[in-house]
């Protein structure tokens, strides 16, 4: 079965945390190039491990946490990071996402055609997407307001983590290797939430003028299906649980009657307790909220 390790697909976009927009990305630059056939162009820089496809990788978006329509996040719409995503210059394709990936370049010739400069026969990224934006945490008693698929990538972790405990209950192995499970339901099912809205050019930009946010010719848009800005979308908790069991709800029934019968009324009278200490007031100093950019570190594939 494998196992799944769970990394975020970065927040600099496609042109990587120095903003590269213009740098030579052709296969030239690769001195480990694999492929068979090179490309050319510029502005492309895919991350590791994200670009690895033996990791599954998650991407950002926004919106609902506003009110609003999920889309892709990007720094130029005030989503403070933009969502990396891509493919690898030195990893092939692997044979479970070839399929959604044809399917990407055929929407995309017609639609609205990256600028060249990427490797088409790489490992594409992300493979889903989830709210990487505004998560609040608390640090020496300040609200601070984290942004990132850094921020993204654990939610899903940990949605994974309760379906192997769901599939341990019930007897059964775990999830293993999700990957090519998540591209066989993406192609046939409408389980996930397509995230067909945004783009992933921009630059990281951490300030509040984000209008004024950097960004680049190169770069994905979003797209009805799979694509490398947010991979096949997002997916709620019940519809990935029944990827993996037969049943069609969350809770199990239980699996034997209670053993123990209400107790009878009590025999004594209960003891009033009086309060030995006065409760505290509710602070009156509010937390300040900072913005800031969950840490990450990324290293160039």
């Amino acid at each position: 079965r494998g196992v799944t390790i769970v990394v975020s697909s970065g927040d600099d976009g496609v042109a990587g945390a120095k903003c590269q927009c213009s740098a030579d990305s052709s296969s030239s630059t690769s001195s480990w190039q694999q492929q068979d056939s090179g490309w050319s162009g510029s502005g492309y820089f895919p991350v590791f491990p994200a670009s690895s496809p033996y990791v599954t990788v998650v991407g950002a978006t926004m919106g609902p946490e506003s009110g609003n329509i999920e889309i892709a996040c990007q720094s130029r719409d005030g989503g403070l990071i933009t969502s990396g995503g891509g493919f690898s210059s030195f990893f092939e394709q692997p044979i479970w996402q070839k399929e959604a990936i044809d399917a990407y370049f055929t929407t995309v010739s017609s639609e609205n055609p990256p600028s060249p400069g990427y490797n088409p026969n790489g490992r594409g990224y992300p493979d889903v997407a989830f709210i990487g934006v505004a998560y609040e945490v608390m640090i020496q008693n300040k609200i601070r307001l984290i942004y990132g698929t850094s921020c993204a990538a654990p939610v899903f972790a940990a949605m994974i983590t309760l379906v192997n405990s769901r599939l341990s209950e019930m007897g059964k192995g775990p999830v293993g290797f999700l990957n090519p499970t998540l591209y066989y339901h993406g192609g046939i099912s409408g389980i996930f939430r397509d995230v067909a809205l945004g783009s992933n050019n921009c630059c990281f930009y951490g300030n509040p003028d984000y209008e004024n946010a950097v960004c680049c010719e190169s770069g994905f848009s979003a797209v009805s299906g799979w694509d490398p800005t947010t991979g096949w979308g997002s997916i709620s908790y019940p519809d990935l649980l029944n990827i993996f069991t037969d049943e069609g709800e969350l809770e199990a029934s239980p699996t034997e009657e209670p053993t123990m019968e209400p107790s009878s009324t009590p025999t004594k009278k209960p003891i009033k307790l009086k309060p030995t200490a006065k409760i505290s007031k509710q602070p009156t100093v509010k937390p300040t909220v900072v913005f800031t950019r969950a840490p990450t570190r990324r290293l160039k594939s």
